[in-house]
């Protein structure tokens, strides 16, 4: 073993016999205290801990424990609810709740987007936590409001010879606007079925006869105005 020769003053030295002698007398009872040469070697080499270190110790401690708590949510029923109705707005909230935290618990900028990530992939809207937890309902109330939808464009299809272009299709966007405020259609459907529902009924040529009770108890064509 390589042997290291250094030379000391008197007052160093018995400082250093002064440390060790308050080992010694600290060694618990039942334990052999440690020689002098031993103390020595582990006090030139021990290497404390500095403030850095410990802080971010402290940092990934908490990050893990906020992530396993995010991540675990489902599990017991619970999840990561958020209001707002735009992918935007809701992205800047992912960010907004990261930065509180980071501020509130002193960690280092680096997880803000780490937990900005975090949000943004467990994180749903209010509609997703309540179809979660009414599934059965909501499917049952949104087949309600398509079938209203339905019958409402065979009523207005049956009524074309009472109703002209602009109510009639009026119904029909009217109805559609609703459904798509309530979520049921998204808007690339509803310009869709709004489009069907004009080439179908908007668009027939106006010399078409159809034949109603009039025609059937009179005799005479009644055609659409």
């Amino acid at each position: 073993m390589p042997q290291i020769s250094i030379s000391v003053s008197p007052d160093a030295h018995q400082n250093l016999l002064s440390s060790f002698q308050q080992a010694v007398d600290t060694t618990p009872s039942g334990a052999l205290p440690p020689s002098f040469d031993d103390w020595l070697l582990a006090r030139i080499t021990y290497t404390p801990k500095t403030e850095i270190s410990i802080s971010e110790s402290n940092d990934i401690y908490s990050f893990n424990a906020i992530e396993r708590m995010v991540t675990r949510l489902h599990k017991h029923g619970y999840g990561l609810a958020c209001y707002p109705k735009t992918a935007v707005k809701a992205e800047m909230s992912a960010a907004l709740l990261a930065s509180a935290i980071v501020q509130d618990l002193k960690l280092s900028n680096s997880y803000v987007k780490r937990l900005q990530d975090l949000f943004d992939h467990y994180q749903k809207d209010a509609k997703e936590i309540a179809d979660a937890a009414q599934v059965g309902m909501t499917n049952r109330a949104y087949g309600a409001i398509s079938e209203a939808f339905s019958q409402l464009i065979a009523r207005t299809e049956k009524a074309e010879d009472n109703l002209n272009e602009e109510r009639a299709l009026g119904r029909v966007e009217g109805g559609i606007a609703i459904l798509v405020s309530l979520e049921v259609m998204t808007r690339a459907t509803a310009s869709k079925k709004a489009a069907e529902f004009k080439a179908k009924f908007l668009t027939q040529e106006k010399s078409t006869s159809k034949e109603t009770w009039v025609n059937k108890v009179f005799g005479a064509t009644n055609k659409r105005k």
